[in-house]
């Protein structure tokens, strides 16, 4: 009876229940995700496949990073980029809502690896401030490292922020305190430092 309910059951009708955004009681959003995955590799049935796992999505916040790349990559796999970008979206907002330093290994490493790509999608459309956002958001990973600090000192120079170019340029450079190329940086920001624009900003720049 419960395979029989949960096959037919609508994105909609869930909605009908719980109300847009909120998990629905007495609903076992685990079997939803099983059934989501069952489908969602399918070019056939994807489309009901993504439609279970924003369900499961809803009671299991903790593994929404996973659930909405599934989604996002069968939407690649189609070639519907715009709809693609839209999860990758919900899914770095679902790892922002959990916080990164409270998802498991497996949440950390999907949340990491579509904040990046969003970095790079945006490069590649020139939008800068997206790209700060997201880059910026990945230099919390541990695998971001130097040449991420490198390439968001690039778009802070681009956007004229020189006091944040500054910032990560100074913790590049203590990944290596010798790079020729991050010590002419440093030296072309800090000249270009306006003493009203880091009295402006000294809460979150004078320490650094």
């Amino acid at each position: 009876l419960k395979k029989l309910l949960y096959r037919g059951l609508t994105e909609a009708e869930y909605d009908t229940h719980a109300l847009e955004g909120v998990a629905a009681s007495n609903f076992d959003h685990e079997y939803a995700q099983h059934l989501g995955i069952g489908l969602i590799d399918d070019d056939a049935h994807w489309r009901r496949g993504g439609e279970y796992l924003r369900m499961a999505a809803r009671g299991l916040p903790t593994l929404g990073p996973t659930l909405f790349v599934q989604i996002a990559n069968a939407q690649r796999r189609m070639g519907l980029m715009d709809e693609a970008r839209h999860n990758y979206e919900l899914a770095k907002r679902a790892g922002q809502a959990v916080g990164q330093r409270n998802l498991g290994d497996a949440e950390r490493q999907a949340y990491f690896s579509v904040v990046k790509y969003l970095g790079e999608e945006a490069l590649h459309r020139g939008d800068v401030a997206a790209a700060i956002e997201n880059f910026r958001l990945y230099s919390e990973s541990e695998q971001a490292g130097i040449a991420t600090l490198r390439t968001l000192a690039d778009l802070y120079e681009k956007s004229g922020d020189p006091l944040a170019a500054a910032r990560v340029t100074d913790q590049a450079l203590t990944y290596n305190a010798e790079d020729a190329d991050l010590l002419a940086r440093k030296l072309k920001y800090y000249s270009s430092i306006l003493p009203e624009d880091l009295t402006a900003r000294i809460e979150q720049f004078g320490k650094g």
